[in-house]
Parts: C-alpha cells; structure tokens; sequence
C-alpha cells in the first residue's frame, strides 16, 4: 500500500489559494496512509503516517512512512525543523544559509532549525517539520 491523494491535504487547490503560481504546489500530511500502529496509527484501525523521529515511534518504521512520503513526491524533500527566528535554509543545497543555524541529525537526512526554507531549483520539495 502507498500513499494516496485521499492521504493527504492539498491547501494549493486554486479555491483554497488562489494567488498562489502554477509552478508551486503545496500539501499536508494527515495521519492516514503510513505503517505506525498502537498510538501513532491512523485513529481508525489502520497504519499511521507518523513523520516524527522524536515522538517515540519505532525509528524503522518513521523512516519507512518517510519513504512513502518520498515516493509520493516530485524529489528529495530537504527538510527543516521550524523554528521562529532569523535562520534561513536553501533547500536546493540543504544547508543553512547562516553560520549559527543548528543542524539536527534525522533518520537519513539532514534536518536544519529555521524558519524559512527557500529553493530555485526545479522540482525542489521543501518540507516543514516540527522539533517538539
């Protein structure tokens, strides 16, 4: 089983933001579509899409929820963990663009403290996480 679009929320639905470009897109990840089970599934019986490596889910199964995710989109997501402040990442490179932003290791990527994250690139897939 692999994610779907029922799995997810789509706020770059032109009714739901109409300004934004056509080059962009955007989503958000519900608890459905994942293989977390006990407190981290789906709250219906089936596996969760739990995304977080600090919340005490089994780490191998984060990072397989990780990889459905993955699949799912245009490229490697370059992932931050949101922050407020003054640090900024460039997810083209996935470094911080500010010497003193903190860089958090999770599961195979590299997970920055900031606040915004920004790419050029084509086909970037930015992703905001959080660090609690």
């Amino acid at each position: 089983m692999s994610l779907s679009d029922g799995d997810l929320i789509h706020p770059a639905m032109p009714d739901q933001w109409p300004d934004l470009p056509d080059a962009f897109g955007a989503l958000a990840t519900t608890r459905r579509g994942g293989v977390s089970a006990g407190a981290y599934d789906d709250g219906q019986g089936g596996g969760g899409l739990n995304l977080g490596l600090h919340t005490g889910d089994d780490r191998e199964t984060v990072q397989a929820n990780h990889a459905r995710l993955q699949a799912f989109l245009p490229g490697r997501p370059a992932w931050i963990a949101q922050v407020h402040g003054a640090d900024v990442v460039d997810g083209d490179i996935r470094q911080p663009m500010l010497r003193h932003a903190l860089a958090v290791r999770v599961a195979a990527h590299v997970e920055h403290a900031a606040d915004p994250i920004f790419a050029v690139l084509d086909n970037p897939v930015c992703a905001v996480g959080d660090r609690h």
